[in-house]
């Protein structure tokens, strides 16, 4: 299982998918009816500029779209990005995906362990950051962090970016949960305060949104690099249902406010009732996900909730973890209950 969500490989779509990390209040209501509402705009290629798309992003991040480029999704903004460097610097554990295109791309790992308790390791971060001064560098970062649901402290940012400024690194953020998080600051006002200058921000309506099938993606840069990254792409990258979802989606502010208070509740409550068991450790999570660690092989318990039409996420191909180490998402109040009551179960036909 290199990703979550690849119920097609157990063979069942009706699995109850605790691997993939998406909002379970589903897409923004009404949102079906809209894209049907602009259904013949598929009768005509999207606007080559996406002149739209940017204005609604705009709006939403409340900063100039000059410095916003889109894409089919983060991971084609992230594979664009870090091919620019020659050398990278990622903190494990964290996406696969960015250890699998600097491979692609043949760029220079730099890869540095975390702390006991899965945090970053700040002060070897900084001190690798400096190493790779006017080296054509860059270190990514997950803000929260997939698999552990860490997020940075407001310090720990600052540290990291004046750090970068100074070496001429570039801090790239991957924030495609960056909405669950609640933190006291807001990294594209930051970046923004800052001319962006050594920063990029990558977020995506994929997750918050519950659109993982439309594919839409969004980073945040200096206007010039933007200008650079765009010319770069493929045109006609976005089709036109992400295009037009724009229009709906950055708007719905009832909808946003629900799913971080929703999000909020839920995870509260599944952490909770997890630190009960006794068998986990349970990590604290910024996100919509939450990372456990087992006494033993997760293969068990896996094999087990399968049997019983649930699917976890198995967590051996992140760096720095071993078959110990599951994920779960953060489900409606009826899946998590559900999820609880087949954990019971396990833990009793154990004992």
């Amino acid at each position: 299982m290199i990703h979550g969500a690849d119920i097609w490989t157990y063979g069942d779509e009706n699995l109850i998918d605790f691997s993939s990390n998406i909002n379970p209040l589903g897409y923004p209501e009404g949102l079906r009816e809209f894209l049907f509402s602009q259904f013949d705009n598929v009768k005509r290629y999207p606007d080559i500029k996406y002149r739209l798309l940017k204005d609604n992003l705009s709006k939403y991040l409340k900063i100039s779209s000059k410095n916003i480029i889109a894409g089919n999704g983060a991971m084609e903004l992230i594979d664009l990005i870090i091919s620019r460097y020659e050398n990278i610097i990622i903190p494990y554990p964290s996406f696969v995906e960015y250890e699998i295109r600097a491979n692609i791309r043949k760029i220079n790992m730099n890869l540095i362990p975390p702390k006991k308790d899965l945090s970053l390791d700040i002060e070897r971060i900084l001190k690798e950051i400096r190493r790779l001064k006017d080296k054509n560098g860059s270190i990514i970062i997950g803000n929260p962090n997939n698999p552990n649901g860490y997020a940075i402290d407001y310090s720990h940012l600052t540290d990291i970016h004046s750090a970068c400024m100074e070496s001429e690194v570039d801090l790239i953020l991957d924030e495609a949960f960056f909405e669950y998080a609640e933190l006291d600051y807001d990294t594209v006002e930051y970046a923004e305060s800052k001319e962006f200058k050594n920063i990029i921000i990558i977020r995506a309506a994929t997750k918050f949104f519950a659109l993982p099938g439309l594919r839409l993606g969004y980073s945040v840069m200096q206007s010039g690099l933007a200008k650079i990254i765009e010319d770069q792409m493929n045109p006609w990258s976005i089709n036109s249902f992400a295009d037009s979802a724009s229009s709906y989606i950055f708007k719905d502010e009832d909808y946003i406010k629900k799913s971080i208070s929703f999000n909020r509740m839920e995870r509260n409550y599944l952490i909770s009732e997890l630190n009960k068991f006794g068998i986990f450790r349970v990590y604290d999570s910024k996100s919509n996900f939450i990372l456990l660690k087992m006494e033993n092989s997760n293969r068990k318990l896996f094999e087990f909730l399968l049997k019983n039409n649930l699917l976890i996420r198995l967590c051996q191909n992140f760096r720095g973890l071993d078959d110990r180490y599951i994920r779960i998402a953060v489900k409606s109040r009826i899946y998590n209950d559900r999820l609880l009551k087949l954990l019971h179960d396990y833990v009793n036909l154990k004992s």
